[in-house]
């Protein structure tokens, strides 16, 4: 499959800059302002190696979501081009006021502080995840403000950034419980986490630090996984998000705020319309067309010419559960249709509007 110029930069940096930058001026009062589908993109470089290696760090807020009567933004996490024993993935959730961003951890159930606004020599714990599974023991970082000072990053120039020191402490692992601090980071108030440095990315010390510092803020952006493959003409728009081994043929549109799984194969000429969610190990034929709001489970085969309407549900809506639906060629699919797992449907089909397609799985 023929690959365009600008494909071979997605595969490369793996995120499409958008035009509109966010500017310091821009932002509320919060310490670090939020809005789902922002995205903040990092260079990172470790010099610990005798060739150093650098990379993308890509953070975007990708939902809003209430827990325990508090509101925090989901922010998904993604390293590209790096030292590939290191985790390429994570999500956190934050919620931010004038001085203080909190941390909820959804496997504790419990809220911390991450960083404030403080005066030099403020200290605090941060309780992390359970210390080897034993109940009650935690693992903790001790987090305390070293400086108040100018800062200059490829983003910009700012008079005032906190400096924050972390040390971890371990209570069931030796040599722990303490080590001194391995550990910066460097929040800007009104921007947000701006600049990190790292002695310890791994199991043990580095030589030389790990530096990540903020590039670029969008209120949009494309996120594209690992080993993709994107035909000639076709079109991602803003706040598509797409998973490792991802491959579409020639003339394909994704619209707006779609999200696409790993393992995503499809032809040539397939529309999918905003807000639509697709779950992995999905094949699709040539010249489909999937109307917004469309959730596909996982593990699903649709095949050529087949038309999906808005709002329809195909298959189990948790995408780590198998689907196993197949749709023939030429299958017409209503609006809110929903076909259930283990769904087979006949090539040239046509399913009326809110109609249940029953499946019998094994």
């Amino acid at each position: 499959m023929e690959e365009t110029t600008m494909i071979a930069k997605y595969k490369t940096f793996l995120i499409i800059p958008c035009i509109l930058l966010i500017s310091a001026t821009s932002f509320a009062a919060d310490l670090w302002p939020m809005t789902v589908g922002m995205c903040m993109e990092f260079h990172k470089q470790d010099s610990s190696t005798p060739t150093p290696i650098e990379w993308t760090t890509i953070i975007k807020v990708a939902d809003e979501v209430t827990i325990n009567s508090q509101t925090y933004f989901k922010l998904k996490e993604w390293n590209y081009d790096y030292n590939p024993s290191s985790t390429d993935y994570g999500e956190f959730y934050a919620r931010s006021t004038e001085d203080k961003l909190y941390g909820y951890d959804p496997s504790t159930g419990i809220e911390e502080i991450a960083w404030q606004i403080a005066p030099v020599g403020t200290a605090w714990n941060y309780q992390e995840e359970l210390c080897g599974g034993i109940p009650g023991v935690y693992e903790y970082q001790f987090v305390e403000i070293s400086s108040i000072e100018g800062i200059t990053l490829p983003y910009g120039t700012f008079d005032e950034a906190y400096g924050f020191e972390k040390y971890e402490i371990h209570p069931c692992e030796p040599p722990y419980p303490f080590i001194s601090p391995f550990w910066y980071e460097y929040i800007v108030p009104g921007i947000g986490y701006v600049k990190e440095v790292d002695y310890w990315l791994g199991s043990s010390p580095l030589t030389a630090p790990t530096i990540m510092e903020l590039t670029q803020i969008s209120d949009k952006c494309v996120v594209i996984g690992k080993n993709s493959s994107i035909g000639t003409g076709t079109v991602i728009n803003n706040g598509v998000e797409v998973g490792d081994n991802f491959e579409i043929g020639d003339g394909g549109m994704l619209n707006k705020n779609v999200i696409v799984g790993n393992n995503f194969t499809g032809g040539n000429n397939i529309s999918i319309n905003k807000n639509g969610t697709i779950c992995n190990f999905v094949e699709m034929g040539d010249d489909l067309i999937i109307d917004q709001g469309v959730a596909i489970g996982s593990f699903v085969t649709i095949g050529n010419a087949t038309v999906i309407g808005k709002e329809s549900i195909i298959g189990s809506a948790n995408c780590g559960t198998a689907s196993n639906v197949t749709i023939g060629q030429g299958v017409v699919i209503g609006q809110k249709v929903v076909v259930e797992p283990c769904a087979v449907i006949d090539e040239l089909s046509v399913i009326p509007a809110r109609t249940i397609v029953t499946g019998t799985c094994p």
